[in-house]
């Protein structure tokens, strides 16, 4: 029994080798090209989201859900609407996050990790990945349907401690987002953010007033 066991464990870390596959520096060249290609077509996305927030020691994750909307450039807008409402809004470098009627507007940089996680959306959004590497290592994987993009800081004293971007090939839609912290002290294990996009559309009619910041 012991041996079916072991065999049964193998075939499943020898499939799960096999279903990844690392690019090479001339194929993950040539991925950037088509991202950006098929982001040059794009001047609006809609989609609903879901967001997995996992802490270290709790219990439970903790989930989120609502409608995820883009517009060249560089606006963002997520409307979070279980388990209760909250909306932020990313315009240039200015973000605003408003709930129970009450509004407050910030520069991205003065939070880190809100910075972070706005440059690798832009980044995605536009197809322009060639930004990112002036401060993150660039590693290119992919499967049947999709490619993965880790993204790692360049420095130690950066507030991430990686990025994982997953596109789908049809189209080079970005479909899941995961970044994860730097272990704290005291903790066996990183916390971490994961946005999964569902049901995109692409250059639907948005409003500027939708990305307003006053």
């Amino acid at each position: 029994m012991k041996k079916i066991l072991f065999a049964i464990i193998a075939l499943l870390l020898c499939n799960a080798g096999w279903a990844q596959k690392a690019l090479t520096a001339k194929e993950a060249a040539s991925v950037e090209t088509e991202i950006k290609a098929a982001a040059a077509k794009v001047n609006t996305i809609e989609s609903n989201f879901s967001q997995v927030k996992h802490v270290g020691g709790m219990t439970r994750d903790l989930s989120s859900t609502g409608i995820f909307r883009y517009k060249k450039s560089n606006r963002v807008r997520f409307d979070y609407t279980l388990p209760f409402k909250y909306q932020l809004v990313v315009n240039g470098n200015k973000v605003k996050m408003s709930s129970n009627g009450k509004s407050k507007v910030y520069n991205a940089s003065a939070n880190p990790a809100m910075s972070e996680a706005a440059s690798m959306l832009s980044a995605c959004m536009t197809g322009d990945l060639q930004t990112l590497k002036t401060k993150y290592n660039l590693a290119y994987y992919q499967s049947n349907n999709e490619y993965e993009i880790r993204v790692t800081p360049k420095t130690a004293n950066a507030m991430m401690q990686s990025i994982t971007l997953h596109m789908r090939k049809t189209d080079k839609m970005l479909t899941r987002m995961r970044i994860m912290e730097k272990t704290k002290p005291g903790k066996k294990e990183s916390d971490y953010t994961e946005y999964k996009f569902t049901n995109e559309k692409q250059n639907s009619a948005l409003a500027d007033a939708l990305f307003a910041i006053n």
